[in-house]
């Protein structure tokens, strides 16, 4: 199966799990990433907002507790004309807004220099068991993870397939999480 189908398979049975079953399983990632955190002691994370619309993994409910414990949060605005991202901190009082295209971002945040991330936290709709996953299509996070020497884990809400199909520009996952 090609990108594109699995892209669209991906995102419709995850868009279709029952909010009992969804939940169950975001707990589960939720507490795997946070022990992958503390086992690691990493300091500054890098994380994405999630699109609700799309059910997308979310472990806001993880930030009041990485505060608590002295870890740093950044998150990304998307530029849609240049396929890029910026980078900001996220703290207790930053607002959020969501854009167009239906991605939540910080408002008024204050800038922050990717490369001093010791974790990115990456979204994906499906994963392999080599690393490698596949996203909405548009390459923000290979360009994002291109010479990135920190760690990067993605987080799935199915289970890894054994082998998907890459293209040359595709940056592979230190680790996938799954329920």
């Amino acid at each position: 199966m090609n990108k594109a189908l699995l892209r669209k398979v991906a995102l419709d049975q995850r868009r279709l799990l029952p909010i009992s079953e969804y939940r169950k399983r975001n707990s589960i990632l939720c507490e795997n990433i946070h022990r992958l955190i503390r086992e690691n002691n990493f300091k500054i994370i890098h994380t994405f907002l999630p699109i609700t619309k799309n059910s997308e993994p979310d472990v806001t409910s993880l930030f009041k507790e990485w505060w608590n414990e002295g870890r740093k949060i950044m998150v990304s605005k998307t530029d849609i004309k240049t396929k890029t991202m910026s980078h900001f901190w996220f703290e207790k009082t930053t607002q959020v807004k969501t854009n167009s295209w239906g991605i939540p971002e910080p408002l008024d945040a204050e800038p922050a220099n990717f490369q001093a991330t010791d974790l990115v936290i990456v979204p994906l709709l499906i994963g392999d068991k080599q690393g490698n996953r596949i996203g909405y299509g548009g390459g923000y996070y290979d360009k994002l993870l291109h010479g990135f020497r920190g760690q990067t884990v993605g987080l799935s809400l199915s289970p890894l397939v054994d082998q998907l199909e890459t293209d040359p520009w595709d940056i592979p996952l230190n680790t996938i999480l799954f329920p």
